[in-house]
């Protein structure tokens, strides 16, 4: 052999113990892996292992295809629910059938993480909730918040509708002791902290105040009367919605055909108690009889 060969066999052998080293010292886990496939080819055969790898070449297409079935099922879901949306929206009233349809639409896009960032999904999620909070849908009410509770809390519109719509569930409520009173207490506290975020500071406090005299037996607390001290740090505007929500809810709504319903007459009875017991702390909150507030010189009587 001649002495370039052997030069060369030399280099070659040096970089072979580099590339060995490196594989040792860098690649360690992936040689391993490597003997494995080889040892696991050995020990099942050549033809078993490439009916595994088309098994698992074919569940990765079959994945890919669920994929886009499931991007064109959210699809279809979202072009009725916008349909039903509308319908609900515009009319005084809609059937079981239309309500049915809403919560398994709503049930079927679930799952599709990317519709439910988008700002339209939100809008018609806003649609759906104020038609069915003043329709008396309460318990597909909570059912769509339990499904959608992060889009809910992430939207102005929908957490001021929720705040409202279970701070009426409790006020009226019969069993303060029941399950479902305990699990709307929850739904009303995270309601409430989202719309405070969204700046409803004086409807979210006159709420929390009805419903903290409530859970006490209609009776003053210090921690009421602290709460309401702490509220002339309240803009004028807040103070106004404030009193606005107590005298509203002392107000029992009645239709033409029928009176007050019992809801509404405990709802009533609540606040009035209310307005009772922190009449002083509520006229400190806004000018009562001024010219430039005509109409809350009722609130006194």
């Amino acid at each position: 052999m001649s002495e370039a060969a052997e030069q060369s066999n030399t280099l070659i052998l040096q970089v072979i113990e580099q590339v060995e080293k490196r594989i040792q010292d860098r690649e360690n886990k992936r040689f391993r892996i490597l003997y494995g496939m080889i040892a696991l080819i050995s020990f099942i055969g050549i033809g078993v292992f490439s009916q595994l790898i088309e098994l698992y070449a074919t569940r990765a297409v079959e994945q890919r295809l669920e994929s886009s079935r499931l991007e064109l099922e959210s699809a279809k879901s979202y072009a009725q629910l916008t349909a039903l949306a509308t319908k609900l929206d515009l009319s005084d009233s809609f059937t079981v059938t239309d309500r049915d349809t809403v919560m398994q639409l709503l049930a079927m896009a679930a799952p599709n993480k990317k519709l439910r960032t988008e700002p339209a999904f939100k809008s018609l999620l806003e649609k759906i909730i104020d038609s069915f909070a003043v329709s008396d849908n309460d318990i597909f009410v909570s059912r769509i918040f339990d499904m959608y509770e992060h889009e809910c809390l992430d939207s102005a519109g929908i957490a001021q509708t929720l705040q409202l719509h279970y701070a009426r569930r409790l006020l009226s409520a019969i069993d303060l002791k029941s399950e479902i009173f305990l699990r709307d207490i929850k739904r009303f506290q995270n309601v409430a902290d989202a719309a405070e975020t969204f700046g409803n500071k004086g409807t979210t406090a006159a709420l929390r105040s009805l419903v903290t005299f409530q859970l006490a037996d209609e009776k003053m607390t210090n921690e009421l009367t602290k709460a309401m001290s702490s509220y002339s740090a309240l803009t004028e505007r807040e103070k106004e919605r404030f009193v606005f929500v107590i005298e509203r809810f002392s107000s029992p709504n009645s239709s033409e055909d029928s009176g007050p319903s019992p809801a509404d007459i405990r709802i009533s009875k609540i606040s009035t108690s209310f307005k009772t017991a922190y009449i002083t702390e509520l006229k400190h909150m806004v000018d009562i009889g001024t010219p430039e507030n005509p109409n809350q010189t009722a609130f006194l009587k």
